[in-house]
């Protein structure tokens, strides 16, 4: 516990480039989690996944003094992505343009743009430590067993969107998402007598549930 409390934490510059990830140890974990989905060596069953919209602008206002291009792949290359090489830079700056009307938080055109690199940022971290392993997870198993994806985009908040968290509060504070969840915990199903169908994710059909301000779909 002395070691954690002295770690950067997600409110540093480091933001999600954090030390205490899961691990593997060669006992519990024997290999790193991306890993052992790619070699099918964990347990088939049913299961209910998801993020909200924005995951990664909560993590990024702690990075406002990254302004510039070079200083954006700095950032990236120096936490996350060691060792690219020149044509691998160009394709992540070409996924990921300095255009704030395509970042995060999505939908709100070139408003919040705290920073030229803020949405961008916001875009890359929520992506790589969120929206990417939930998608990884589903192309994996959703082959194999009944799986459900969905996207949050309610509670949303100027400059940062439908951050990470806002969805836990209709988990616990009751609403349509606790319904279908306690439905699955029940019947490993999220559908009812009551309440729209939600279609699984399947690889014909990759179908993420989007629960917005008014309804879901």
């Amino acid at each position: 516990m002395a070691a954690v409390d002295k770690t950067p934490t997600i409110s540093s510059p480091q933001s999600l480039a954090i030390s205490w990830f899961p691990r593997a140890d060669g006992v519990f974990l024997k290999d790193d989690d991306e890993v052992l989905l790619s070699q099918g060596k964990v347990a088939e069953i049913p299961f209910v996944i998801g993020d909200v919209e924005d995951e990664g602008t909560l993590f990024s206002l702690s990075l406002l003094n990254i302004t510039t291009d070079a200083e954006f792949v700095d950032y990236i290359t120096g936490n996350y992505l060691h060792g690219l090489t020149s044509a691998e830079i160009d394709k992540l700056l070409e996924l990921y343009p300095a255009d704030p009307a395509v970042g995060s938080p999505y939908g709100t055109g070139n408003n919040f743009t705290f920073t030229k690199e803020y949405k961008r940022l916001a875009s890359f971290q929520g992506d790589l430590i969120f929206q990417a392993p939930r998608r990884q997870m589903l192309q994996q198993l959703s082959c194999k067993v009944h799986t459900w994806s969905f996207i949050s985009k309610r509670l949303k908040v100027p400059g940062i969107g439908a951050p990470h968290g806002t969805d836990l509060e209709n988990v616990y504070g009751g609403g349509d998402m606790a319904d279908y969840l306690i439905r699955f915990v029940s019947t490993l199903n999220p559908n009812g007598a009551t309440g729209i169908d939600w279609p699984p994710y399947t690889e014909g059909a990759l179908i993420s549930w989007s629960f917005s301000t008014a309804t879901s779909h």
